[in-house]
């Protein structure tokens, strides 16, 4: 399923304490826009869409502005409201534990929760819980299968504390990047290690596109030669094969946007692109 980014928010909230003597905020947040709540001990982390605010929109920007109001004797919490792409990257960045400065990269427990979190969501009864899950399975799915991966990835950098978190940064960019373009509903045969550098990425990903334009191309010449009477079948089948063909172009010109010797080079570029590939899924 793929994943509309641009309905994607994310509330990040450190050392929040609850006001005294007043209705709580962040009680009210969760009430009225029912997230999905990533919580730890002191990192409250809640996954929304923004169709989940269209019906208490004003109430969302008071909920926001209460948040982070200052109060006497209490520290005032760091907040952060983040759409889109750099949501998923955040989240993505905080399951393989970069956020983690006692254990940064080496706290699998992040990803099991997450695992027990879905879990929770997925199988309840509660009306609640279940609309939540609705509105954002599709993240959810994406982010336990993409962190599983770079989980793995980052038991095999050795480099220095501040020079691992540089790469996986990019490594979290180029994933998010892959996510949302769509390369994931063509395949799922993407090798993580590309993620570790651009150019290798772009050139796996265009090698794995003219892979699957090979099968299509040969689903569509058997419905060609079929002379089955059943022929409106057989059309609905060709229109969507034609259809994955017309994604394959619009993603195969992204990614010569981002490397322009592919358009040049298309030959070698293919073959390297075959071996990483063949060296994945083998």
């Amino acid at each position: 399923m793929r994943i509309n980014f641009s309905l994607l928010r994310l509330l990040h909230l450190i050392e929040y304490q609850k006001p005294k003597g007043e209705q709580c905020s962040l009680e009210l947040f969760r009430r009225r826009m029912n997230p999905i709540e990533l919580s730890t001990c002191m990192r409250h982390l809640y996954l929304f869409s923004s169709e989940q605010i269209e019906m208490h929109s004003a109430q969302y920007q008071e909920i926001l502005l209460n948040l982070k109001k200052p109060r006497l004797h209490q520290k005032l919490p760091q907040l952060d409201i983040l759409e889109g792409s750099e949501a998923y990257r955040f989240l993505l960045f905080w399951v393989i534990g970069g956020l983690n400065n006692k254990k940064p990269f080496d706290d699998e427990r992040i990803l099991g929760d997450l695992r027990k979190i879905c879990r929770n969501y997925e199988t309840s009864i509660s009306p609640a819980k279940k609309e939540a899950w609705q509105q954002n399975q599709a993240v959810m799915h994406a982010l336990l299968a993409d962190a599983r991966h770079l989980l793995k990835l980052t038991k095999n950098i050795e480099l220095p504390l501040e020079e691992k978190k540089i790469l996986l940064k990019a490594v979290c960019d180029h994933c998010t990047w892959v996510r949302e373009q769509g390369f994931f509903e063509l395949t799922p045969c993407i090798d993580y290690s590309s993620f570790l550098d651009k150019h290798e990425m772009v050139v796996h990903l265009h090698g794995i596109l003219e892979i699957v334009r090979r099968k299509v191309n040969i689903e569509l010449d058997k419905i060609a030669e079929d002379k089955a009477p059943i022929f409106f079948l057989f059309s609905r089948s060709a229109n969507r094969l034609q259809n994955k063909l017309n994604q394959i172009d619009t993603l195969q010109a992204l990614l010569i946007d981002e490397e322009p010797s592919l358009k040049h080079a298309d030959g070698l570029i293919h073959t390297e692109g075959m071996k990483m590939y063949e060296g994945y899924v083998g």
